[in-house]
């Protein structure tokens, strides 16, 4: 893989896709709120100190974290997501955030200068994870702690793994490359543990959370696909009118095994950690 071609197809879908994230924020953190939810209590902030939000994409970590701390620097490597998230906090009032827009795997900050950082789900799509985890203890004070949110295996994600499925087998996406960044880069909790590892971080907790995501009918299952959910998503976009029909249709005809009569019920897996 050519990791710098990967970076910049990256930015460029993620800079696409920022209005949609923007828009459906709500939505598409909903599913995922028993994340959040559990990143926040291992993370644990207190009044006076300084966290660093990684990858931050609408803003939403930020937004809660900046109320019990002194300072919160909020950064993400696509401007469009940045410009989402710096609105929202404008539009709140919060006045001890700083926007910056910085690489995770090569950050403009001192040595020991934050207290605590956060990551939802960005470290496996990262073209080294290990370097940005590595880049994330550098700036890490004595004593301070990381937390993050990667999704778990392929097998136990069928919400992304069934929709991928169809992009791969049409060739609209390349094999996934075992060694490579993706949605299910760190769902091993082996090479999880191994990245830890060479990264130099010690992980005080790993946890497997369950999440589920209820989707009303085909035409949303289609939007949610379509419109945010990442290389997917663009894939999907450059491909012909009459091409993005039989991607929908045999979408439709994979997921209908996870369909009940109030809609999709798809399944998601993600590991939370939290290490020093």
């Amino acid at each position: 893989m050519d990791r710098t071609e990967y970076r910049q197809n990256s930015l460029e879908t993620w800079n696409q896709l920022a209005p949609t994230w923007d828009e459906l924020r709500d939505e598409i953190g909903t599913p995922v709120a028993p994340v959040r939810d559990r990143m926040l209590e291992l993370l644990d902030p207190e009044e006076g100190e300084t966290m660093l939000d990684i990858a931050c994409g609408a803003g939403e970590l930020t937004e809660l974290v900046a109320p019990r701390v002194g300072r919160v620097i909020c950064t993400d490597f696509a401007e469009g997501m940045l410009s989402a998230a710096r609105r929202r906090g404008e539009e709140r009032g919060l006045s001890n955030v700083e926007y910056r827009q910085m690489d995770a795997e090569n950050m403009d900050l001192d040595d020991a200068s934050v207290d605590g950082a956060t990551c939802r789900f960005g470290y496996m799509l990262m073209s080294d994870p290990v370097t940005a985890l590595r880049e994330t203890g550098r700036v890490l004070r004595d004593g301070g702690r990381v937390v993050f949110a990667v999704w778990g295996e392929a097998v136990r994600n069928p919400w992304a793994l069934v929709p991928a499925s169809v992009l791969l087998e049409r060739g609209h996406l390349p094999p996934p490359d075992p060694d490579g960044p993706g949605i299910f880069a760190l769902g091993d909790r082996g090479r999880l543990e191994s990245t830890l590892d060479a990264a130099g971080l010690d992980p005080s907790d790993i946890e497997d959370v369950e999440i589920q995501h209820q989707i009303a009918d085909e035409e949303a299952l289609w939007n949610r696909v379509s419109t945010t959910m990442g290389p997917l998503a663009k894939a999907i976009s450059e491909q012909p009118e009459d091409e993005q029909g039989a991607i929908r249709a045999a979408i439709a005809e994979r997921a209908e095994q996870f369909r009940g009569d109030d809609g999709y019920h798809l399944a998601g897996a993600v590991w939370v950690v939290r290490a020093t």
